[in-house]
């Protein structure tokens, strides 16, 4: 049995993704990622909003379908709105939509965690900063990312597999999947996730509902 969660860190110009698949072969949990950057080439920047959105929205979904199906990623996390960004924010919230639009009509389950809550679950500090992160991330699950892109991509799919832990005992029966990340947790972090942890873990009440409901999983 196989669980797949997507990372993805958007962005117009460097747009962060990453697949973990957590195994279970004969009673031993592993997991393993494939994490990489789709830019944008200098030509499109120019482009009308819609056309650029769309152009990176088949771009991030053909590079995290790489080498597996579609029904393998069970489950997505996208980040959050950043409420503080100065820059582009309306930019930013068009291609977070667009991205989570494509994907929920795909029949995806996608889940959207704040920065905040990734960075306090990840490094404990909820204003960690690039560095921080990539430092927290290395550290933390023995992986060497230098790019932030990458780290905070990573990052959201461990968002997601520590999502679907949070949950694991809130379903009668348990969910195989949902037991699966919950023992992937321990083997990252060599024990279960702390009350602290859990609290950094918040989901809207109907994302909430299709988990519990195990909505796409089997």
């Amino acid at each position: 049995m196989n669980l797949t969660v997507a990372g993805i860190d958007q962005s117009f110009t460097a747009c962060g993704v990453s697949r973990v698949t957590v195994t279970n072969r004969l009673g031993t949990v592993d997991y393993s990622h494939w994490t990489s950057v789709v830019k944008e080439k200098k030509e499109d920047k120019g482009r009308d909003s819609v056309d650029r959105i769309t152009d990176i929205t088949h771009k991030v979904c053909g590079a995290l379908m790489e080498g597996a199906w579609t029904s393998m990623i069970d489950l997505y996390c996208v980040e959050g709105y950043a409420y503080g960004m100065q820059n582009k924010s309306h930019d930013m919230g068009e291609l977070s939509f667009g991205l989570r639009y494509s994907l929920k009509q795909s029949g995806c389950i996608v889940i959207v965690a704040p920065p905040t809550c990734i960075k306090k679950l990840i490094s404990g500090n909820g204003n960690a900063s690039k560095s921080d992160m990539i430092y927290a991330v290395n550290t933390k699950f023995g992986v060497d990312f230098t790019d932030h892109n990458k780290a905070d991509a990573f990052a959201l799919a461990v968002y997601g597999i520590m999502a679907l832990a949070r949950y694991s005992t809130m379903t009668e029966p348990p969910i195989p999947r949902y037991l699966l990340a919950k023992n992937c947790v321990i083997k990252m972090l060599g024990r279960d996730l702390t009350d602290d942890e859990k609290l950094s873990i918040q989901l809207p009440h109907w994302t909430l509902k299709d988990i519990l409901n195990g909505k796409g999983f089997v």
